[in-house]
């Protein structure tokens, strides 16, 4: 806002606006793991998927699927927005940047690459835990690295592979998108009542 422009306070609106819708999806389905662990622990959670004998339940389909829109979401990747764009009429968190340069865009940018790497570590380590080191070993955390860092090249290989067969979405097409993502984390929930607590 400094700089006079509307770029700014257009992209952190627009941020905001979506953000607002992207969080109670994200932690909807969070909550059907953690139901099923009957707690909010992160570190219960992951203990409870590594001791199913199921590799994947519905509910927990349905909420990796809601995450996995939420994280495109919150990272301003495609088909939400495109970072690499400058068209002001479609930019979402990019509107933020075009004031910065130097140091600080660099800051920014080394910003939105540390949130795609949380949001893909917490899928990856929520969703698909296997392989995590359950002992404070050098030899189990070092073998624990090396498939995260396998999990993690998978997963961002699958978003390299979504983002160039996939177009951006138009802006008013986002509600109904991060919609769609509360929608599938809720039926997760249900679909976690149904067939698993009642059975």
């Amino acid at each position: 806002m400094d700089i006079g422009t509307a770029f700014g306070g257009m992209g952190a609106s627009r941020e905001m606006t979506f953000s607002a819708l992207a969080e109670p999806a994200m932690l909807m389905s969070v909550f059907v793991l953690a139901i099923g662990a009957h707690s909010t622990n992160l570190a219960t959670m992951i203990e409870h998927t590594l001791s199913t004998t199921v590799l994947i339940q519905p509910s927990i389909a349905f909420a990796l699927a809601a995450m996995l829109m939420i994280a495109l979401a919150e990272t301003g990747r495609i088909p939400i927005d495109n970072p690499n764009t400058h068209l002001e009429v479609t930019m979402i968190h990019e509107a933020m940047l075009l004031e910065y340069s130097g140091r600080h865009l660099a800051l920014m940018e080394w910003a939105s690459m540390v949130k795609l790497l949380l949001f893909g570590t917490l899928i990856i380590d929520l969703f698909i835990p296997w392989g995590i080191s359950m002992t404070a070993d050098f030899t189990g955390i070092l073998l624990a690295l090396g498939v995260w860092l396998l999990k993690l090249a998978v997963l961002l290989f699958a978003l390299a592979m979504w983002e160039t067969s996939m177009s951006k979405l138009r802006l008013f097409e986002v509600p109904q998108y991060l919609g769609t993502a509360f929608v599938l984390s809720f039926l997760g929930l249900i679909i976690h009542y149904m067939l698993e607590v009642t059975a």
